[in-house]
């Protein structure tokens, strides 16, 4: 299977607006941190992921650089969830990366062809050309274009699946 779609998180189901996997930008590096903050951001029953899944496209909210303060020296602004496409194995080897943590999730009562799995990522770096970008652009310094509200890009982005 050469991919997987990793929405669903442990604790918010298919509550996508309630997404807790982080992509942060690092301008230093034209690289996303990908990260799972806690247990209930963990993707959860993604179809291919336990054994096969070479790729993921990862819905995470886009965490860009904000204005720094002395009171907040590492505050980041939530540009809401997007979508972006992370390594999960080498493709020769088809060991799991490094940074990237993948678990079955076990016998089910339906589908058991299926390879469900869990996956973690504990700051698995992708490069920034990596963000599916059809309705919202990143460009290299850190500058966000989008000429849609947050609503309207949200909804655009789910109505495509």
């Amino acid at each position: 299977t050469p991919g997987c779609f990793a929405m669903t998180e442990l604790g918010h189901g298919s509550n996508v607006a309630a997404l807790a996997t982080e992509a942060t930008y690092d301008a230093q590096t034209d690289e996303f941190d990908i990260h799972t903050p806690n247990e209930s951001a963990i993707k959860w029953w993604i179809g291919g992921a336990a054994e096969d899944a070479i790729l993921a496209v990862v819905f995470a909210r886009l965490l860009l650089p904000a204005k720094r303060t002395a009171q907040q020296p590492n505050s980041y602004e939530d540009m809401g969830v997007h979508a972006f496409v992370v390594p999960l194995r080498d493709a020769v080897t088809r060991e799991v990366l490094p940074n990237v943590e993948i678990r079955d999730c076990g016998y089910k009562c339906g589908l058991n062809g299926v390879d469900n799995g869990a996956i973690r990522f504990t700051h698995a770096r992708i490069p920034r050309w990596h963000l599916l970008d059809r309705f919202a652009q990143l460009d290299r310094s850190g500058v966000y274009t989008c000429n849609l509200s947050r609503s309207e890009r949200f909804n655009a982005t789910l109505g495509a699946l």
